[in-house]
């Protein structure tokens, strides 16, 4: 399905999440069904909650994102996706089609993939969630500590916050957001009489548990409560 999104004079007040007048793809269920081996466009799948997904990085450099589930594995590529079946194998953990060959096992790959082959993958456990945001929707994302928690921004949809290390779930209607002094970015928005704040400062800011660097400083007004973190656009 393809639905027009609109342009109007206030899309320049949207720096984190610019709007194209060109028709985007929806990003809702599984997708297009795919035959084993074809290329898919990169927003053509959502993971569902079935689906486990790896950051992988290869000892020659070569990085993929990858959707493992029990019957198939998704690769994304910097310029396509590929559906893979999989295949009887002793390990257990390999996917191939028409050439392209991923055997899996544990947190590490290997990858053949247009006539080579890329050994000693590994995965990263912190990138492969922000690939999982990506990958469903999220169009910017932040972190904090103390306790944890992660808040995601779907444009047009929804906000999404996670406090409380994980014991704590809200989800948000989005609303455009608004202007602020110094170029900052405020999201006011209510669901079931709570009220949420999110307020997205453009200056660098650093996690303060990893030291991981981010070009955004963010602060969370929720439930009298104060949070503070760091996030990002998700491309």
């Amino acid at each position: 399905m393809v639905r027009q999104t609109p342009c109007v004079a206030a899309v320049i007040l949207f720096l984190l999440l610019p709007v194209s007048c060109a028709p985007t793809a929806e990003r809702s269920g599984a997708g297009p069904e795919i035959k084993a081996g074809q290329n898919a466009p990169l927003a053509a799948y959502t993971p569902s909650a079935l689906s486990r997904i790896y950051a992988f990085t290869c000892a020659d450099g070569f990085s993929f994102t990858a959707s493992i589930e029990k019957t198939n594995a998704r690769l994304f590529l910097a310029d396509r996706s590929v559906f893979l079946p999989h295949r009887p194998s002793l390990s257990g953990g390999r996917y191939s089609s028409d050439g392209t060959d991923l055997l899996f096992a544990g947190s590490e790959a290997r990858l053949e993939l247009d006539g080579r082959v890329h050994r000693d993958c590994k995965n990263n456990r912190g990138r492969a969630i922000w690939e999982r945001a990506r990958l469903s929707g999220a169009d910017f994302r932040a972190v904090g500590n103390e306790p944890g928690w992660t808040l995601e921004i779907y444009r047009g949809d929804k906000i999404l916050l996670v406090a409380d290390t994980g014991s704590t779930r809200s989800v948000f209607p989005f609303t455009a957001p608004k202007t602020g002094a110094g170029g900052s970015i405020r999201y006011v928005t209510t669901a079931d009489g709570r009220a949420l704040e999110v307020l997205v400062d453009r200056r660098p800011c650093a996690d303060t548990m990893s030291g991981e660097r981010f070009d955004h400083a963010v602060t969370v007004f929720f439930q009298d409560r104060t949070l503070s973190g760091c996030g990002r656009r998700l491309p």
